[in-house]
């Protein structure tokens, strides 16, 4: 991967885009941040040292239900969110082990805009409507969803400030980006098996009226090696649930949005358009398992610099999708050159169609277009089942 495609991959912007039919609250992109802004940020950080913050000193302590906090994971260098929570690895006396998320609530303590009592109840709607869809998905025994064992509060020091609010879940070996990074030859069938679960997972939470819309290599983890789950629902959207970053366009993570995310041209039925991104991103994970870039870094990568910055882009939508057409040719032709040419041609026209950046063309063209069904998974779900099966025999050879 050159320099500058490096560089797109790893930017990502500090303000998402309001939906306009919405209320428009002050926003950033990653963790549970709604509401507090980047002056905020900087305040808290200020203000109370991370050491000194409830939930950065939880080494040692114990849980109720018993689990003893052995010591704090350090976030990977260039991953994205986080900046409202810490992890541990949390063990129980009998053995058991799990990832401790503690989220931290000191910067809503610090709000001057919103004010403290506004800031602290969009944290908590937040991690309420997380432990919601993963309840969710726990009852309904959606088995490639990463869901949480344990939940609760600890309090160590002054009720309210010093109390950390928690989510304890099933401990992986690492996510897909830390699988792809460690071993340097990843064969296909781990490939094929790994895109057939994130299908899998995509596919379960649909039928659940349930869309990710932030999925990315570190939210998918591994476990045992060639086993694969979907894991983190603070931006989700969920039936019947209005969570503080629902008056955001994209609430993903924007290093992977969408293109008619960045130009605006995203389709006008919520329902529809939050779709058309669990499919956008499923194919960029596709793209990632072979060139270890997402598609909208490639994408804007092949763009005259002009209308690669998105952000100070001022033509019209048309000018826009053709220049982005342009880019997908130019993208497809050197990804095509890092899948091996005995599956490129089953592997290409997924990426076509799920990464099309035009979202009315984006999908399956034997579903219905202008419908829910254009952006099922369902199809693609049985693709990479059947990939990963010739993989398994050798059709593909073993390693590339």
């Amino acid at each position: 991967m050159d320099k500058r495609i490096r560089q797109l991959a790893q930017a990502s912007p500090r303000l998402g885009r309001y939906d306009k039919e919405k209320p428009h609250v002050a926003s950033r992109i990653s963790g549970y941040e709604v509401g507090l802004g980047v002056r905020n940020v900087k305040r808290v950080q200020e203000l109370t040292p991370t050491e000194n913050r409830a939930a950065a000193r939880l080494e040692g302590k114990t849980l109720p239900g018993g689990w003893v906090v052995v010591g704090k994971i350090a976030q990977p260098l260039g991953a994205t969110g986080g900046c409202f929570s810490f992890g541990y690895l949390v063990e129980t006396s009998d053995g058991r082990k799990g990832f401790l998320k503690a989220l931290d609530y000191s910067a809503a303590f610090s709000s001057q805009d919103p004010p403290i009592s506004v800031a602290l109840q969009q944290l908590t709607e937040s991690i309420n409507f997380e432990k919601y869809v993963l309840a969710r998905c726990r009852d309904r025994g959606l088995d490639r969803i990463v869901i949480s064992i344990a939940d609760g509060t600890f309090t160590d020091g002054r009720a309210g400030i010093d109390t950390v609010e928690y989510l304890i879940f099933e401990l992986a070996d690492g996510d897909a980006r830390n699988h792809m990074a460690i071993v340097s030859k990843v064969d296909l069938v781990w490939r094929f098996k790994t895109l057939h679960h994130i299908a899998t997972g995509l596919e379960q939470l649909h039928r659940n009226d349930i869309v990710h819309q932030d999925l990315k290599p570190s939210n998918v983890l591994v476990f045992n090696h060639d086993h694969s789950k979907l894991a983190d629902f603070g931006r989700a959207a969920c039936a019947g649930q209005n969570p503080p970053h629902a008056c955001l366009v994209f609430p993903g993570d924007w290093t992977y949005a969408p293109p008619d995310v960045l130009y605006e041209f995203c389709l006008p039925d919520l329902q529809i358009r939050q779709l058309s991104f669990d499919a956008y991103l499923l194919g960029s994970m596709v793209v990632f398992f072979f060139t270890g870039a997402g598609t909208t870094a490639l994408l804007l990568h092949e763009m005259d610099p002009a209308y690669a910055d998105w952000q100070h882009f001022n033509g019209n939508v048309d000018d826009a999708k053709l220049h982005l057409r342009d880019a997908f040719g130019k993208a497809l032709a050197k990804i095509q050159i890092d899948i091996p040419e005995t599956c490129r041609a089953d592997v290409i026209p997924i990426i076509q169609q799920l990464c099309d950046p035009d979202p009315s063309l984006r999908g399956h063209p034997g579903e219905k277009r202008g419908s829910l069904s254009q952006f099922s998974l369902e199809r693609y779900v049985t693709r990479f089942d059947l990939l990963l099966k010739r993989a398994e025999v050798g059709l593909f050879g073993t390693l590339v």
